[in-house]
Order: C-alpha cells, then structure tokens, then sequence
C-alpha cells in the first residue's frame, strides 16, 4: 500500500484504531496553510517581531491571518511567569494572561486577540486530562502520540475555524460611527456548518462588542451565503443574548420563513427584501421592507407605507420587476445613472460586471413610461379631488 493511501485510510478509521485525528465542526481539510516559526527558549531574539511582520505581509495581499503563540512550557497562562524572564505579562480582552509577543501581534495586524491565539503545554495536557477524565477518549490509551499532539491539531484548527477578526472589527467600528445596528451574514466560507458553530460564532461577536453593545441583525441570504439562519437557532440567539438580536433581513424570498421568524420573539424585527410585503408590514406583519430597488422607487414605498396607496406600491413593484432575470446591482446602478445622467454611477467592482447596453436601454425606457404613467395618475387624482 502506497505511503498516500495508508496515510488516508487512517485519517478516516478514528473509530477502529488508535489513529487520533480531531476536527472542529465547520473545518475543511485542505482550507488553510500554517506557517511556523520556531526558536529557542530566549526571550528578545526576535520571534514576535518576525512572526508578526510576517503576517503582516500575508495581510497585505488580501489574506485572512490568525496568529497563535504556542508556548513550550507547563504553566498554564503566562500570569505566573518570572517578568525578568519573560518580560511583561500582555492581557487580552478575554482576560488570558499572555506573553508580549501576543501585542505585537495586535498592534501590526490590527486585530482583537483572545484565549484562542495562545497556548502553552499547560493547556494542552490540561485538556487532555479533562477529556480522560470525562470518557472522552472513549478507554483508549491515552498517549503522547496520537493523543497530545492530536490537542495540539485540534487547537490550529479550532483558530481556523473561529478566526472572525473581521466581523469583530467591522462591528465595532459601526457601533463607534454610531450606526443603530449591524446586519450580519453567517461566515460564508465555510459550507455545512451546523447551527453549534453558527452559534458560537454570533456568541463571539456579541462577547467581542459588549462595551458598545450595537443591535445586530441577522442576514438571511442562503442563495448567496450558503448558511442559511434556521428559525429555530435565531430563537436560540435571541433567548442567549437578548436585545442584542432585534432582527432578521430575509432575501431567500422565501415568504412563508420571514413569517416564521417574526414568531421568534415579540417584537423581533423582521424585514423582507422585496416592496411586495409594505401592505402587510404596514399592517404590523413585518417591521418594513430592505430593498436595493428602493434605491429607485422610495417615494413610492413611502405612499405606500405612509398612506396605503395601492397605486404606488404597484408601480413600486413594477420597476423591482424590471431587473427579473437580469443582474441586480449593476441594474440598479445603471438606472441610477440613466436618472441623474451621471455615468459615474454606473461602474461596478469586481466580480460584478457591467450592465448590458441592450438592458440598460431596455430597463430604462420601461422605467421612464411607468414613471410618466404614475405622474399622470398622480396629476388625474389631484384634478379629481380638486372638482
């Protein structure tokens, strides 16, 4: 048997052999690279600087980083070290007690650190204890290989897993700027994550901006995202964290789902993506409506909304149908700039392209007759009343 095919057929028998393997929900085999920096027992040399300026680097050419210190020696944090040794003990937000290399690698990557990017010996064979004790190696025996360095393993990739660097900063950078809320898609990269670790990912976030507890939505957008969020775990998040969770934008235009999710809790926000629900959410069925359309057709929703005007929400449908079977954004953009003749509004970003000159045209002589339509309706109506 070839040394690939062995090293394969172990990798999938953790249940009939002593092979000790563990994967954290939501990680993918292949996904992530490791890069790792060794050095002596010496403190000074040099590690952190490097191993920071380093990532760095991999930062700036668009890649997401999660540094992690892994420490060879028993303690279980670094509070209990010599300083004169070591140096100066550096505090994360979670209260683990690190060493200083732990800064340097906040400070050049710009980024919030917590227990999950360190780690000593200590902590490893502490975890390893704690899960014989429990039954959690099933009576194996427990052993240095493949147990201990299979914690080890299951450490690196549980900070693949939970590397949320970016949400965490974006979140909090909004709650700064005073923004009311933020909307928060699941982490999309990851495929088949259960709702465990959807959870703990909403869990971190939360954890991460209590000092500027801004309300987070939650976006619903399985056709885009792949992850979609089941009602039963919005009612979950919404049970653990409170008013922390005051709503859903639903863009599955999956009706019958946004009419469960508003059952999640009284007064839980939800809001469709589509005008075609104003009616029923000025009726108190829906908090309102978020739509890239609206864009287009606010002065309508806004009769609708405000005054019950059918004939504005039907034209406001209208024009939302005119983008059926063409892309979205680059539609929109394009009207947007046919309306206030400015070309500039039309360009897209990458992987967007540009709208198509025969759509363009098309949408937007149909968009210039419903509008002169609702004019003339509007202009009839007021005669109307007048006489």
């Amino acid at each position: 048997m070839a040394n690939e095919e062995l090293l394969a057929k172990l990798a999938h028998s953790t249940d009939e052999t002593e092979f000790y393997t563990p994967m954290p929900p939501g990680y993918r085999k292949g996904k992530h690279r490791y890069v790792v920096v060794v050095g002596t027992v010496m403190s000074g040399l040099g590690k952190g600087i490097f191993s920071s300026s380093l990532a760095k680097l991999l930062q700036d050419k668009g890649l997401k980083v999660a540094p992690i210190k892994m420490e060879g020696y028993y303690n279980i944090d670094s509070g209990t070290l010599n300083p004169y040794r070591h140096g100066e003990v550096f505090v994360l937000d979670d209260g683990m007690e690190t060493d200083m290399d732990l800064g340097t690698y906040e400070r050049l990557l710009d980024q919030d650190l917590g227990a999950a990017n360190f780690t000593t010996n200590g902590q490893i064979f502490n975890s390893v204890l704690k899960k014989e004790r429990s039954g959690g190696y099933l009576g194996r025996d427990v052993q240095a290989i493949p147990h201990v360095t299979g914690e080890i393993k299951l450490k690196l990739r549980e900070l693949a897993v939970k590397s949320n660097a970016d949400a965490v900063a974006l979140t909090r950078h909004a709650a700064e700027l005073g923004f009311a809320g933020a909307l928060l898609l699941p982490p999309f990269y990851y495929k088949g994550v259960p709702d465990d670790g959807l959870f703990a990912y909403v869990e971190i976030i939360v954890r991460a901006t209590a000092a500027e507890p801004i309300p987070i939505y939650l976006y619903h957008f399985p056709a885009q995202s792949g992850l979609p969020w089941h009602v039963k775990l919005v009612g979950r998040l919404v049970a653990s964290f409170g008013t922390r969770i005051v709503g859903l934008k639903d863009s599955s235009g999956d009706m019958a789902y946004a009419r469960e999710a508003t059952k999640v809790a009284p007064g839980f926000k939800v809001f469709p993506s589509t005008e075609a629900v104003l009616m029923e959410a000025r009726a108190g069925a829906f908090a309102g409506c978020i739509s890239a359309t609206a864009n287009l057709n606010a002065d309508l929703c806004a009769r609708a909304w405000r005054d019950g005007d059918a004939d504005a929400l039907a034209a406001a449908v209208s024009i939302r149908k005119l983008f059926d079977g063409k892309q979205l954004v680059p539609g929109v953009k394009a009207l947007i700039a046919h309306i206030h003749d400015d070309a500039g509004w039309a360009r897209v970003q990458p992987p967007l392209s540009a709208f198509s000159p025969s759509d363009e045209a098309a949408v937007s002589s149909a968009y210039d007759s419903l509008r002169a339509g609702t004019a003339r309706e509007r202009k009839t109506g007021a005669k109307a009343r007048v006489g």
